[in-house]
Protein backbone atom coordinates (compact mmCIF):
# COMPACT_ATOMS: atom_id res chain seq x y z
CA UNK A 1 0.00 0.00 0.00
CA UNK A 2 1.09 3.59 -0.63
CA UNK A 3 0.49 6.54 1.00
CA UNK A 4 -1.80 7.82 -1.35
CA UNK A 5 -3.74 4.38 -1.04
CA UNK A 6 -3.94 4.72 3.19
CA UNK A 7 -5.31 8.11 2.16
CA UNK A 8 -7.94 6.67 0.25
CA UNK A 9 -8.65 4.21 2.55
CA UNK A 10 -8.94 6.63 6.20
CA UNK A 11 -10.95 8.92 3.73
CA UNK A 12 -13.42 5.97 3.29
CA UNK A 13 -13.46 4.97 6.85
CA UNK A 14 -14.53 8.52 7.83
CA UNK A 15 -16.98 9.11 5.38
CA UNK A 16 -18.81 5.31 6.79
CA UNK A 17 -17.85 6.47 10.19
CA UNK A 18 -19.84 9.81 9.70
CA UNK A 19 -22.76 8.14 7.86
CA UNK A 20 -23.03 5.77 10.40
CA UNK A 21 -22.53 7.25 13.85
CA UNK A 22 -22.38 11.10 13.13
CA UNK A 23 -19.65 13.66 14.01
CA UNK A 24 -19.12 11.50 17.44
CA UNK A 25 -18.10 8.77 15.09
CA UNK A 26 -14.77 7.50 15.64
CA UNK A 27 -14.88 5.82 19.88
CA UNK A 28 -18.27 3.84 18.11
CA UNK A 29 -16.09 2.80 15.15
CA UNK A 30 -13.18 2.02 17.08
CA UNK A 31 -14.69 -0.33 19.69
CA UNK A 32 -17.01 -1.67 16.55
CA UNK A 33 -13.44 -2.92 15.40
CA UNK A 34 -11.89 -3.88 18.85
CA UNK A 35 -9.60 -1.02 18.67
CA UNK A 36 -9.12 1.90 21.18
CA UNK A 37 -10.69 5.38 20.34
CA UNK A 38 -6.62 6.43 20.87
CA UNK A 39 -5.71 4.41 18.23
CA UNK A 40 -8.66 5.23 15.66
CA UNK A 41 -7.93 8.93 15.92
CA UNK A 42 -3.80 8.66 15.45
CA UNK A 43 -4.56 6.59 12.21
CA UNK A 44 -7.00 9.07 10.90
CA UNK A 45 -4.87 12.04 12.09
CA UNK A 46 -1.79 10.57 10.12
CA UNK A 47 0.59 10.02 13.68
CA UNK A 48 0.11 6.08 12.97
CA UNK A 49 0.16 4.10 9.76
CA UNK A 50 -2.76 2.21 8.90
CA UNK A 51 -1.90 -1.62 8.93
CA UNK A 52 -3.82 -4.19 6.70
CA UNK A 53 -4.44 -6.04 10.12
CA UNK A 54 -5.89 -2.80 11.57
CA UNK A 55 -8.02 -2.06 8.04
CA UNK A 56 -8.70 -5.62 8.12
CA UNK A 57 -10.59 -5.25 11.80
CA UNK A 58 -11.61 -1.63 10.88
CA UNK A 59 -13.62 -3.17 7.48
CA UNK A 60 -15.01 -6.52 9.96
CA UNK A 61 -16.45 -4.06 12.86
CA UNK A 62 -18.16 -2.39 10.32
CA UNK A 63 -19.57 -5.39 8.47
CA UNK A 64 -20.65 -6.67 11.81
CA UNK A 65 -22.58 -3.36 12.47
CA UNK A 66 -24.18 -2.83 9.67
CA UNK A 67 -25.16 -6.25 9.60
CA UNK A 68 -26.68 -5.50 13.14
CA UNK A 69 -28.25 -2.39 11.86
CA UNK A 70 -29.82 -4.27 8.66
CA UNK A 71 -31.47 -6.65 11.18
CA UNK A 72 -32.88 -3.24 13.49
CA UNK A 73 -33.94 -1.82 10.10
CA UNK A 74 -35.86 -4.31 9.40
CA UNK A 75 -37.24 -5.13 13.08
CA UNK A 76 -38.15 -0.85 13.13
CA UNK A 77 -39.99 -1.67 9.56
CA UNK A 78 -42.01 -4.24 11.10
CA UNK A 79 -42.69 -2.53 14.00
CA UNK A 80 -43.38 0.39 11.65
CA UNK A 81 -46.13 -1.04 9.51
CA UNK A 82 -48.03 -2.33 12.60
CA UNK A 83 -48.73 1.74 13.00
CA UNK A 84 -51.07 1.96 10.08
Amino acid sequence: MTIVDDNKRIERIQAIGILRYGLDWMAKMAAAAGLSRTTMSSIVSGRRRLTEDTFQKIVAGIDKDLEVAEVNIAKAKAIRAKLK
